[in-house]
């Protein structure tokens, strides 16, 4: 087990809300593979019952719909340590665009509050290369102050500071702020409704 590993279970378990956001980097190979063996046992969790059928969506209340859907998106990804970022975003793209929309929006919120946008755009398999699509994501939602950051975020990563971990304060703070005053997690919440026969199963 090593630091590459951890940190591609990093963002995979974030996403699936698997990783506990006070988690911090590993200081030996010891802790990577206790950090690894417990974020796994979770998500072993989450296979066991992946398949999200009409009754089972009926049946999932708001408060926890966001986060079965998520967790459902990353699994039909298929991706791993070994993924290359080709096969990723190949694996992205064949989802439909209301599943893009959860998934890049939801991965760029929960990079950002444990890592920053500097971590974002330089976490592993580039998670990064989705933010174009939270962009669009975040104005198809309504959210449009969120877009707009991103947005600033984006023009800051293409100049390719050296010192970019300074550059992107301020707009990590931007961000988190809107974060909370956007009601963004009801606001997908209510897009995952109205879109219904994009996230259930179809035999």
């Amino acid at each position: 087990m090593n630091i590459k590993i951890w940190m591609f279970l990093s963002v995979c378990l974030a996403i699936t809300g698997c990783l506990d956001p006070t988690t911090k980097p590993p200081n030996s190979y010891a802790q990577v593979d206790l950090q690894v063996l417990d974020s796994t046992r979770r998500l072993k969790a989450i296979i066991d019952d992946s398949i999200i059928t009409n009754e089972k969506f009926n049946t999932i209340d708001n408060h926890n719909l966001e986060q079965v859907i998520c967790e459902n998106i990353f699994l039909r990804l298929n991706a791993n340590e070994n993924s290359t970022i080709e096969q990723y975003f190949k694996e992205f793209k064949g989802l439909s665009k209301p599943q893009q929309i959860v998934y890049s929006t939801v991965l760029l919120e929960r990079n950002v509050k444990l890592i920053g946008f500097d971590g974002y755009f330089k976490a592993y398999l580039s998670v990064g290369q989705f933010a174009d699509n939270a962009i669009l994501g975040y104005e198809e939602l309504g959210a449009v102050e969120l877009s707009n950051v991103v947005k600033r975020a984006v023009l800051i990563h293409n100049k390719a500071h050296k010192n970019s971990k300074f550059v992107y304060q301020n707009v990590d703070s931007l961000f988190k702020l809107y974060f909370r005053t956007s009601n963004i997690s009801n606001l997908r919440t209510n897009y995952i409704r109205s879109n219904k026969d994009s996230f259930v199963y179809k035999p």
